[in-house]
This record gives structure tokens, sequence and C-alpha cells, in this order.
């Protein structure tokens, strides 16, 4: 019995629309699943393959999603390709907060919808969002697959084709680490015809010697000469996305450069990055290990440790969207908590929300949890720095104001025993992030200022309150 194959994206921008194009264009899939947060953008993306469907292969139901990302969940593959080019204008790592974010709207809405597929993440720094996409979702790594050096290897084929005059299809060399400036080509490894070209280079150094280093860097920058002329890339990168869900819809077992989760290769666990991959329906298959220089060794290690230290850098990052508003619930307990003790009320609680673009709506207050009406309310909600209005600007060492203000007149004694809060320590573990309240003062104006920094830690931890 046929078995419809099912891909959706997510992100419908210059990369993410020429990857439908391209699953289109070349047969892949028989459905279609697109979504991205610009629901205008999506709509006018949907209704150009629609009218190129005359023009393609065979016909394939094309679905608009917008942001419902769980109507995802039926697809086989779902590939990642939301982000904004133009903060990588400088190199790779500039999308890394706008990206990671992006994945912490969509990824767990995802799976916990049911998806049981395959992810093919094209995003970058794309290493990292990969390993995000693991620690956010607990899925099983090896459905996760980066589309990594895969590009950066086809680069490297093409400089190599251009120097010795022999098909980029004939060549087998992988550039390898991650997908970024530091990776690096596997030259030691690299054959033609199972000859090594060093060994080709011996035999006929007119034909087969050229510079090794002049070629790892065009290789390595081939994708800013692209992005030079025309502030993005789009046809290579998702020809090799588009590449990566034929060899999982297929089950080809095919090696391919791609960025999947160490076990121990070269002594190096716990995050993606790119060696070559057996890929088929159950994602990565096997991991292989070239035979590197010392050289090559100590440019693979760098090159992880590079992504480790933008993982770091997430340490710091802030909430959007579904994470915020769990998050502000979260604390909203734990200072109901403390008033319902201090003052033997309780209260109604509220705060406002994040719209669709993570921005926060200061007009807007939703109640979170309501109380006995009778008692005096209590208004809660959180204040983005003034200078930095969206969410994603706020980091662990910005202060999110949570801003406590009496709604009813009269009653003293409320903010005489809120004084009795001054300096109390509140410390919540919701979300793999750490809450600290430092302080909670009683301004001029009759209001409760409680600061509270946000911190990362790996892994959630019970609440605490202190």
């Amino acid at each position: 019995m046929y078995q419809t194959r099912k891909i959706g994206v997510v992100g419908q921008g210059h990369v993410g629309a020429h990857v439908a194009n391209s699953l289109l264009m070349q047969g892949i899939a028989d459905e279609l699943y697109l979504c991205d947060i610009n629901e205008a953008k999506v709509t006018s993306e949907v209704q150009d393959l629609r009218d190129s469907l005359s023009f393609v292969p065979y016909n394939t139901k094309i679905v608009n999603c917008y942001d419902h990302y769980e109507e995802l969940a039926c697809c086989d593959v779902i590939v990642n390709a939301a982000g904004k080019v133009a903060l990588a204008a400088g190199n790779r790592d500039g999308e890394l907060f706008f990206t990671t974010d992006a994945a912490r709207s969509f990824a767990k809405r995802i799976v916990d919808a049911g998806f049981d597929g395959i992810f093919v993440s094209i995003s970058n720094p794309c290493d990292v969002v990969c390993t995000e996409l693991w620690h956010l979702t607990g899925y099983d790594p090896k459905k996760i697959i980066g589309s990594g050096c895969g590009l950066d290897s086809a680069r490297l084929r093409t400089e190599i084709s251009k120097k010795v005059g022999v098909s980029p299809k004939s060549i087998d060399a992988y550039m390898i680490g991650e997908h970024g400036f530091s990776q690096l080509a596997a030259f030691k490894a690299a054959t033609i015809a199972g000859k090594n070209l060093n060994e080709l280079q011996a035999e006929n150094p007119d034909k087969y010697a050229f510079d090794h280093m002049e070629v790892e860097e065009l290789a390595r920058k081939g994708g800013y000469v692209t992005y030079q002329g025309k502030q993005c890339t789009e046809y290579a990168v998702a020809n090799s996305a588009a590449r990566v869900c034929a060899a999982v819809l297929h089950n080809e077992h095919a090696v391919l450069s791609a960025s999947t989760l160490m076990t121990g290769q070269y002594g190096e666990e716990g995050i993606f990055t790119s060696l070559p991959c057996v890929i088929g329906a159950e994602g990565v298959e096997e991991v292989y290990t070239l035979d590197l220089s010392e050289h090559e060794l100590e440019g693979f290690h760098k090159s992880c440790q590079h992504i480790r230290d933008n993982i770091a850098q997430l340490a710091a990052r802030p909430l959007v969207g579904q994470e915020v508003d769990r998050l502000v619930v979260g604390v909203l307990v734990v200072i109901d908590i403390l008033l319902e003790h201090l003052i033997g009320r309780k209260q109604v609680v509220a705060c406002f929300v994040l719209d669709a673009r993570g921005v926060f709506n200061l007009n807007r207050l939703d109640v979170i949890e309501r109380r006995a009406l009778k008692d005096p309310v209590f208004h809660v909600h959180v204040i983005a720095d003034q200078r930095n209005q969206r969410c994603g600007d706020l980091n662990r060492h910005d202060i999110a104001l949570l801003r406590i203000g009496r709604a009813l007149d009269g009653d003293d004694q409320v903010l005489g025993h809120a004084r009795k809060l001054v300096r109390v320590r509140i410390a919540l573990g919701c979300l793999g992030h750490f809450i600290k309240g430092d302080a909670i003062n009683l301004s001029a104006d009759k209001r409760i200022d409680l600061h509270l920094s946000l911190i990362h830690i790996s892994e959630p931890t019970r609440p605490l309150y202190i």
C-alpha cells in the first residue's frame, strides 16, 4: 500500500521557501505543510507553490499551517528553516539567539503533539540549534539531523574539481566540524577513485597538486561570496536540505556530511557537529570517523569548542512565547503563596502576555489565576527594559521587573505586611531556568517592586522557596 510522504517546513524566508520549491520540483513530497509567523508571507508562498503544480513532476498537496505548529505532527520529516539571514551578515553565529528562540517557540509543541518523524535543521548556527532542539524536546538525537557541513562538503568538492578537472560527484571529500568559520577540510582522508589526494599528487603533480589551505578557505567562505551579491543564500542550501529529506524518505542509507550528536568520536560528546553519517528512514544510522592528521584533529577539537562556547551563551538566553507565559505563572504562584502566608489573604493575580512575535504587549492584561474576589486584588505584570521592548533583548544581566500594584484603595495593613517582604529571596526551578529574587522593595508610589534575574541551568529543578 502506498505511503503518503509528508514534509513540513518551518520558516518561509529565503531558504525555507526555496526548500519547499526544491521539494516540489524534485517530486520528493506528496504533501507539504508550511509554517511561518508571518501569515501574509506563508500565504503568498503557498499560493505561489500551488500555482506551480502544473509544471512539477507530481501533484502535491500544499497546506498553509501559519503558526499552528501542531499541524506538522503528522509529517515524516520537518525542516527547520526559521531564521533571520540579515543577522548573519558577518558570520554564521549572528543568528544565535534568534534561531534558538525560534526553536523554543515550536519544537516542544510539535513533539508534544505526537511527532515521530525526523527533524532536518538548517537554521544557523546549525550545530547549536540542533543541540538546542535535542535539549528542548528530549527527542531521539538520531532523529535530529543538521544539514551542517553537507553544503560545505559540496563546496569543497567543487573547488577541488576546479583544480584537478574531475567531476565533483567523483570526489570523496568532506568538510567536518562546525558549520561555520571553524570548520575544516579532512584532506588526509579525501580520495578520487579510491586513491588518496596525496598519492595522486605524488603520481601526477601537474594535475593533482594544489594549495590545500586555499581550497579549504574557498569552501569555508563560499557562502559569503553568494551572500555578498544578493544578501542571502538560497538554491544550494535548499537543495542540500532536500537531499537529506530524500535520503530519509527513500531510506537510502546514504553517506552525507551532517551534524549529529557526538557520542565519543575523537573524544567529543554531548554536542552536535558534522561528520560523515549514514542517513536513512530512522535518521542517522551510523557515524564515520576519518583518518585525520594531527593538524586536522586539533582543528576538529577547536571547532567543537567553538560550538560549546556558543551553547554557553545560551545560558543567558531570554525566554519567549509560551515559556515566558508559563514562567511568569510559576513566579506568580510563588508570590501568591508568600502574600497569602504573610497577610492571610488570597488575591487575583494577572499578567500581560506576549504577542505572536514575542513582543511585550503593555496594554493587555490577562487573568492567570482567580481567587476569592472579595479579597484585595493585586495585578502582577512584567515590564520590559525600557530600552529594549522586545523580549529577545533581555538577558541574564538585565532585570525582569515584576511590579505588584494594589488595585484597591484602603487597607494599609496590606502594605504594612508587604514591607516584611523586603529581602525575601525566591527561587523557582521552571523549564530549565532558575529564577532568583534579589529583593522586594516598597516604592514611593506604594507599589512593590520585585526584582528577578533569570539564570539558565542545564536541567529543570524542583521548586525551592528560600
